[in-house]
Protein backbone atom coordinates (compact mmCIF):
# COMPACT_ATOMS: atom_id res chain seq x y z
CA UNK A 1 0.00 0.00 0.00
CA UNK A 2 1.43 3.35 -1.09
CA UNK A 3 1.24 6.00 1.61
CA UNK A 4 0.20 9.47 0.50
CA UNK A 5 1.47 12.25 2.73
CA UNK A 6 2.35 15.92 2.79
CA UNK A 7 5.54 17.39 4.17
CA UNK A 8 5.75 20.46 6.36
CA UNK A 9 9.23 21.82 7.00
CA UNK A 10 10.21 24.17 9.78
CA UNK A 11 13.50 25.69 10.85
CA UNK A 12 12.39 25.27 14.45
CA UNK A 13 12.01 21.49 14.27
CA UNK A 14 14.87 19.25 15.35
CA UNK A 15 13.36 15.84 14.54
CA UNK A 16 11.03 14.21 12.02
CA UNK A 17 7.49 13.52 13.21
CA UNK A 18 4.43 11.90 11.64
CA UNK A 19 0.85 12.97 12.41
CA UNK A 20 -2.40 11.22 11.43
CA UNK A 21 -5.42 13.52 11.58
CA UNK A 22 -8.10 11.93 13.74
CA UNK A 23 -11.04 12.78 11.46
CA UNK A 24 -9.67 12.76 7.89
CA UNK A 25 -6.84 10.24 8.24
CA UNK A 26 -4.55 12.70 6.44
CA UNK A 27 -0.86 11.92 6.94
CA UNK A 28 1.53 14.82 7.52
CA UNK A 29 5.27 14.54 8.03
CA UNK A 30 6.91 17.37 9.98
CA UNK A 31 10.62 17.79 9.36
CA UNK A 32 13.50 20.21 9.96
CA UNK A 33 13.86 22.68 7.10
CA UNK A 34 17.01 21.20 5.51
CA UNK A 35 16.11 17.50 5.89
CA UNK A 36 16.82 15.59 2.64
CA UNK A 37 13.78 14.00 1.00
CA UNK A 38 15.53 10.63 1.14
CA UNK A 39 15.70 10.88 4.93
CA UNK A 40 11.98 11.68 5.16
CA UNK A 41 11.13 8.74 2.89
CA UNK A 42 13.27 6.49 5.08
CA UNK A 43 11.35 7.50 8.21
CA UNK A 44 7.99 6.99 6.50
CA UNK A 45 9.09 3.57 5.27
CA UNK A 46 10.24 2.56 8.73
CA UNK A 47 6.89 3.60 10.25
CA UNK A 48 4.82 2.25 7.36
CA UNK A 49 3.05 -0.42 9.41
CA UNK A 50 2.06 2.02 12.14
CA UNK A 51 0.83 4.60 9.62
CA UNK A 52 -1.30 2.06 7.72
CA UNK A 53 -2.80 0.79 10.98
CA UNK A 54 -3.73 4.29 12.15
CA UNK A 55 -5.15 5.37 8.79
CA UNK A 56 -7.19 2.16 8.68
CA UNK A 57 -8.55 2.82 12.16
CA UNK A 58 -9.68 6.30 11.13
CA UNK A 59 -11.37 4.89 8.01
CA UNK A 60 -13.18 2.26 10.10
CA UNK A 61 -14.51 4.90 12.51
CA UNK A 62 -15.63 7.16 9.68
CA UNK A 63 -17.40 4.32 7.85
CA UNK A 64 -20.30 4.51 10.34
CA UNK A 65 -20.87 8.25 9.86
CA UNK A 66 -24.29 9.14 8.43
CA UNK A 67 -24.40 10.04 4.75
CA UNK A 68 -25.76 13.54 4.23
CA UNK A 69 -26.90 13.20 0.64
CA UNK A 70 -30.04 12.98 -1.46
CA UNK A 71 -32.18 9.97 -0.57
CA UNK A 72 -30.16 8.94 2.49
CA UNK A 73 -31.88 7.87 5.69
CA UNK A 74 -30.66 9.35 8.94
CA UNK A 75 -31.53 8.66 12.57
CA UNK A 76 -32.23 11.73 14.70
CA UNK A 77 -33.69 11.84 18.21
CA UNK A 78 -35.48 8.51 18.08
CA UNK A 79 -36.76 8.69 14.48
CA UNK A 80 -35.55 7.93 10.97
CA UNK A 81 -35.80 10.66 8.36
CA UNK A 82 -35.33 10.72 4.59
CA UNK A 83 -33.00 13.46 3.38
CA UNK A 84 -33.97 15.70 0.48
CA UNK A 85 -31.34 18.15 -0.81
CA UNK A 86 -32.83 21.05 -2.69
CA UNK A 87 -32.27 24.65 -3.79
CA UNK A 88 -33.72 26.08 -0.60
CA UNK A 89 -32.32 28.62 1.82
CA UNK A 90 -33.00 26.83 5.10
CA UNK A 91 -33.63 23.35 6.45
CA UNK A 92 -37.14 22.14 7.19
CA UNK A 93 -38.87 18.97 8.30
CA UNK A 94 -42.25 17.67 7.16
CA UNK A 95 -43.34 14.33 8.52
CA UNK A 96 -40.46 11.93 7.95
CA UNK A 97 -38.68 14.05 5.31
CA UNK A 98 -35.96 16.59 6.05
CA UNK A 99 -35.21 19.08 3.30
CA UNK A 100 -31.75 20.63 3.34
CA UNK A 101 -30.11 23.31 1.19
CA UNK A 102 -27.54 21.83 -1.17
CA UNK A 103 -25.05 24.40 0.06
CA UNK A 104 -23.94 23.84 3.68
CA UNK A 105 -26.20 20.79 4.03
CA UNK A 106 -24.47 19.43 7.12
CA UNK A 107 -24.41 22.76 8.94
CA UNK A 108 -28.10 23.25 8.19
CA UNK A 109 -28.84 19.73 9.42
CA UNK A 110 -27.09 20.44 12.72
CA UNK A 111 -29.10 23.63 13.23
CA UNK A 112 -32.37 21.79 12.50
CA UNK A 113 -31.35 18.89 14.73
CA UNK A 114 -30.97 21.23 17.70
CA UNK A 115 -34.66 22.12 17.38
CA UNK A 116 -35.67 18.47 17.10
CA UNK A 117 -33.35 17.21 19.82
CA UNK A 118 -33.91 19.66 22.69
CA UNK A 119 -37.54 18.67 23.50
CA UNK A 120 -36.58 15.01 23.00
CA UNK A 121 -33.68 15.14 25.43
CA UNK A 122 -35.62 17.22 27.97
CA UNK A 123 -38.38 14.62 27.99
CA UNK A 124 -35.84 11.84 28.37
CA UNK A 125 -33.90 13.48 31.20
CA UNK A 126 -37.11 14.30 33.05
CA UNK A 127 -38.20 10.68 32.81
CA UNK A 128 -34.89 9.40 34.21
CA UNK A 129 -34.82 12.06 36.92
CA UNK A 130 -38.32 11.09 38.03
CA UNK A 131 -37.68 7.34 37.96
CA UNK A 132 -34.31 7.51 39.72
CA UNK A 133 -34.88 10.40 42.10
CA UNK A 134 -32.42 12.91 40.61
CA UNK A 135 -32.78 16.68 40.53
CA UNK A 136 -31.08 18.99 38.05
CA UNK A 137 -31.19 22.73 37.43
CA UNK A 138 -31.27 23.02 33.63
CA UNK A 139 -30.47 21.23 30.37
CA UNK A 140 -29.01 22.76 27.22
CA UNK A 141 -27.16 21.88 24.01
CA UNK A 142 -23.71 23.05 22.95
CA UNK A 143 -21.21 22.67 20.11
CA UNK A 144 -18.41 20.80 21.85
CA UNK A 145 -16.46 18.16 19.97
CA UNK A 146 -14.79 16.80 23.10
CA UNK A 147 -17.59 15.53 25.35
CA UNK A 148 -21.00 13.97 24.92
CA UNK A 149 -22.25 15.73 28.03
CA UNK A 150 -21.26 17.59 31.17
CA UNK A 151 -22.78 18.53 34.52
CA UNK A 152 -21.84 21.41 36.81
CA UNK A 153 -21.85 21.29 40.59
CA UNK A 154 -25.13 23.24 40.54
CA UNK A 155 -26.86 20.68 38.31
CA UNK A 156 -26.65 22.44 34.94
CA UNK A 157 -26.47 19.64 32.37
CA UNK A 158 -25.24 20.17 28.82
CA UNK A 159 -25.21 17.75 25.88
CA UNK A 160 -23.58 18.00 22.49
CA UNK A 161 -25.97 17.98 19.54
CA UNK A 162 -24.08 14.97 18.11
CA UNK A 163 -25.81 12.86 20.76
CA UNK A 164 -29.05 13.19 18.77
CA UNK A 165 -27.69 10.84 16.10
CA UNK A 166 -26.82 7.97 18.45
CA UNK A 167 -28.93 4.87 19.15
CA UNK A 168 -31.42 5.40 21.96
CA UNK A 169 -29.84 2.95 24.40
CA UNK A 170 -26.51 4.77 24.16
CA UNK A 171 -28.22 8.15 24.46
CA UNK A 172 -29.91 6.86 27.61
CA UNK A 173 -26.52 5.93 29.03
CA UNK A 174 -25.15 9.45 28.49
CA UNK A 175 -28.24 11.02 30.04
CA UNK A 176 -28.09 8.83 33.14
CA UNK A 177 -24.32 9.31 33.38
CA UNK A 178 -24.76 13.08 33.64
CA UNK A 179 -27.68 12.80 36.05
CA UNK A 180 -25.52 10.67 38.35
CA UNK A 181 -23.09 13.60 38.46
CA UNK A 182 -25.75 15.65 40.24
CA UNK A 183 -25.00 13.42 43.25
CA UNK A 184 -21.42 12.29 42.54
CA UNK A 185 -19.26 14.86 40.73
CA UNK A 186 -16.26 12.60 40.20
CA UNK A 187 -15.73 9.18 38.63
CA UNK A 188 -14.88 7.34 41.80
CA UNK A 189 -16.34 4.04 43.03
CA UNK A 190 -19.45 5.73 44.45
CA UNK A 191 -20.32 7.24 41.07
CA UNK A 192 -20.18 3.91 39.22
CA UNK A 193 -22.08 2.17 42.01
CA UNK A 194 -24.86 4.72 41.56
CA UNK A 195 -24.81 4.35 37.78
CA UNK A 196 -24.86 0.56 38.04
CA UNK A 197 -27.85 0.63 40.40
CA UNK A 198 -30.07 2.18 37.73
CA UNK A 199 -28.33 0.78 34.61
CA UNK A 200 -26.71 -2.61 35.34
CA UNK A 201 -25.45 -2.96 31.75
CA UNK A 202 -23.83 0.49 31.67
CA UNK A 203 -20.39 -0.98 30.83
CA UNK A 204 -21.73 -2.43 27.58
CA UNK A 205 -23.32 0.88 26.61
CA UNK A 206 -20.18 2.76 27.66
CA UNK A 207 -18.11 0.52 25.40
CA UNK A 208 -20.53 0.94 22.48
CA UNK A 209 -20.39 4.71 22.88
CA UNK A 210 -16.72 4.64 21.88
CA UNK A 211 -17.71 3.34 18.45
CA UNK A 212 -19.35 6.68 17.72
CA UNK A 213 -16.45 8.89 18.77
CA UNK A 214 -16.05 10.28 15.24
CA UNK A 215 -19.55 11.81 15.48
CA UNK A 216 -18.26 14.45 17.89
CA UNK A 217 -16.02 16.03 15.26
CA UNK A 218 -18.31 15.25 12.31
CA UNK A 219 -21.27 17.22 13.66
CA UNK A 220 -19.21 19.94 15.31
CA UNK A 221 -20.02 23.49 14.14
CA UNK A 222 -17.04 25.73 13.56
Amino acid sequence: MAITYTIQRSSRRKTIGVKIEAYTGKVTVFAPKLTPLSRIEEVVKRREGWIIEKVGAVAAKNSILPRIEEGAKIYIAGKYYLLNLSDVKRASVKGEVITLPKENAKRSLVMLTKRLFLPYIVQKINRFASLCGFKYESVSLNKTKRKWGSCTSTGKITFTVALAFLPEDICDYVVLHELCHTKEMNHQREFYALLSRFMPDYKVRQSNLKIYGSYLSYFYEE
